[in-house]
Formats: structure tokens, C-alpha cells, sequence
């Protein structure tokens, strides 16, 4: 998906002692940290909803310490995106019926992750906070 939008992955699952990045990636001359967030249900509120104050927090922290740790040079500029994903439950049970471990093949791994892709609402919120 970011690939498609001309974005290149720097790094996935930055970890420090503050937190985790998801997704560092760039686009022309900005870095780009990204969290990514996933939910079965909207039970609980939407994947969005899941990114509080603290977390926030968390999350600029821990962008700080990957620039001071990596020195990322030729950015011109930095923001902070959001990818939420909204996943129907009942598809992650019926692809999960149709693997036989012993017998499932690659083309029916890949036609049962197309059909969860297809399954899943994807939003991408570019300078979410």
C-alpha cells in the first residue's frame, strides 16, 4: 500500500526502551513515522479511536530518540501518519477453516490473503497528530 503511494520503508518495529515505531518510512524530502493500528470489531471504538493522549506522547518520544539514534539526514521535514485496519472477524475465521496445513499450497495461501485483503477497510491518515 505505501509503496503505491511512492513511499519507501526505512524501518519496521522500532523498539527503545519508550515504545515502538511501526513504521518509519519516507516520502520525497519527509520522514514519516507511522502507526499502524488493527481491530476485529469496533466493540471497544475504531482503530483510531485506540490512539490517546499517552500514546501520542509515547509515540513522539520515541520518534525523537530514533532521530537522535539514527541521524536521518536530507528530511527537510517529519509527521506523524496513522494506517488503520479494519478486519471482518468472520473472514479471518473462514480463511483460517479453508488452511490445511498439510496440504494448503502457495496459490491457496495467496488466494485466501487476497481474500482477507479484500476483506479489510485500510485507511492511511497522513499528519494525523
Amino acid at each position: 500500500m505505501l509503496e503505491k503511494k511512492n513511499y519507501r520503508i526505512i524501518e519496521q518495529n522500532f523498539n527503545s526502551s519508550i515504545g515502538e515505531l511501526d513504521i518509519i518510512a519516507s516520502t520525497g524530502k519527509t520522514l514519516v513515522f507511522i502507526e499502524v493500528k488493527t481491530r476485529t470489531s469496533d466493540d471497544y471504538g475504531s482503530p483510531s479511536e485506540s490512539i490517546n493522549t499517552g500514546k501520542i506522547l509515547k509515540i513522539r518520544k520515541t520518534a525523537s530518540l530514533y532521530l537522535a539514534k539514527k541521524d536521518e539526514k536530507g528530511f527537510q521535514d517529519y509527521r506523524f501518519d496513522i494506517i488503520t485496519i479494519m478486519v471482518k472477524k468472520n473472514k479471518i475465521r473462514n480463511a483460517s477453516g479453508k488452511i490445511n496445513r498439510d496440504r494448503a499450497s502457495i496459490s491457496d495461501i495467496s488466494e485466501i490473503a487476497a481474500e482477507l485483503i479484500d476483506s479489510c477497510i485500510i485507511d492511511h491518515i497522513e499528519s494525523a497528530f
